[in-house]
């Protein structure tokens, strides 16, 4: 919509056959020269990525020799698009290589056109079918890269929102501060195109917080808001989004609060607070977790001890179970003998009994009785004899 915009207030963007043409997901058209596209897509191909994988750049990567023939092309598109005066192309693929843009054209103006992270994540999802967090980090990557790039370029940021609350206003600030001419008729005439319908998705920046991104997105997102307000280049303004050419002094006390280096300040010293907080709780239960660790320490050892104490104990009364065992052995051996001795002493008492009662049977008798008789006479006459 706003390489539209600026289509209709005089900058040229090509032979219209060369433009992507409209789809299913941009009905208006996506106003982008299918030769930027190409050569950008070549680019991040070369090292390893592509507009959904923002590749790894080496050091001093868009002077590399491999990009000679890539450079010649560029070099002769931009000279084709120069009788176009005033020209610019539409692409953003082109957040990620305007470094190697800078070494054709060293007076490149560069304009980042911001939308609501979150916005930008449904429309992922619908076209492409990525997850949430696949779009809120490319969307980090582009946006992080478009600002560090553009440092020392005239550069200006625009959001798409404001071009549904005061779109010539938007348009006329976009237009100056990229050196561009335009009549008020002419602003007035582009920004009556402008069709809200064709708007699908639209969130809030209170939603951004809410919706628990990361710090850095929102450090970003609240930083190309705050850029978004400035009339004029973004030449002089630093990386921090903070103007380098105006020095706050001590007395400018409430310049220097509201300027964006102090809010991140006051947040980056919210966050070290934090940390000492975390540190301390967590030496606090490093601590707690010694103690504990030292009483259980006593307590295993204490157990161990008491298991090598009954351990001791249970092989003492093993060898006491094994000695009463041998001494039962030894006596139920003695019980058994002196069994088989009293049989036998009944059998030798029953034997004796039988004789007695033989011997007493014969003492009976008067054989017995008369024998007796004679060898009591015969013992006594062989005494007198």
């Amino acid at each position: 919509m706003i390489a539209r915009l600026l289509n209709q207030c005089g900058l040229s963007l090509g032979p219209e056959d060369e433009l992507l043409p409209p789809n299913e997901f941009n009905t208006e058209g996506y106003w982008e020269n299918e030769q930027f596209v190409k050569i950008n897509d070549e680019l991040l191909a070369h090292f390893g990525g592509g507009w959904d994988v923002a590749p790894n750049f080496p050091e001093g990567w868009e002077h590399c020799a491999e990009l000679d023939s890539l450079r010649r092309r560029a070099e002769e598109l931009v000279t084709r698009f120069a009788r176009y005066e005033p020209w610019g192309w539409k692409d953003p693929r082109s957040s990620l290589t305007i470094p190697f843009w800078r070494t054709i054209m060293p007076d490149l103006r560069v304009l980042i056109c911001v939308r609501n992270p979150l916005e930008v994540v449904v429309s992922l999802t619908k076209r492409a079918n990525c997850s949430d967090a696949f779009g809120l980090s490319l969307w980090l990557q582009y946006n992080r890269r478009a600002l560090t790039d553009s440092m020392g370029l005239d550069y200006a940021v625009t959001h798409y929102d404001t071009y549904y609350q005061d779109a010539p206003g938007e348009l006329r600030r976009v237009i100056d501060a990229l050196g561009l001419t335009a009549s008020d008729e002419v602003i007035a005439h582009a920004c009556a195109s402008i069709r809200s319908g064709v708007r699908h998705h639209k969130v809030g920046k209170q939603d951004v917080s809410d919706a628990g991104v990361s710090e850095e997105l929102q450090e970003c997102y609240t930083r190309l808001l705050e850029l978004g307000e400035v009339k004029g280049s973004l030449r002089e303004y630093g990386a921090d989004g903070a103007d380098t050419t105006q020095v706050v002094t001590a007395d400018d006390t409430a310049a220097w609060r509201s300027s964006y280096p102090a809010m991140r300040l006051v947040r980056l010293e919210a966050e070290v607070q934090l940390l000492r907080n975390y540190a301390v709780l967590k030496t606090q239960e490093t601590e707690r977790a010694n103690k504990e660790k030292l009483m259980l320490t006593e307590m295993v050892t204490r157990q161990q001890e008491l298991i090598e104490g009954l351990n001791l104990r249970l092989q003492t009364l093993s060898e006491r179970r094994e000695l009463y065992q041998q001494m039962g052995q030894q006596l139920a051996e003695k019980e058994r003998q002196a069994a088989g001795l009293a049989s036998r002493v009944a059998e030798l008492e029953k034997q004796v009994g039988w004789y007695q009662a033989q011997l007493n049977a014969v003492k009976a008798t008067i054989f017995y009785k008369l024998g007796t008789v004679y060898w009591n006479l015969h013992s006594r006459l062989r005494g007198g004899g």
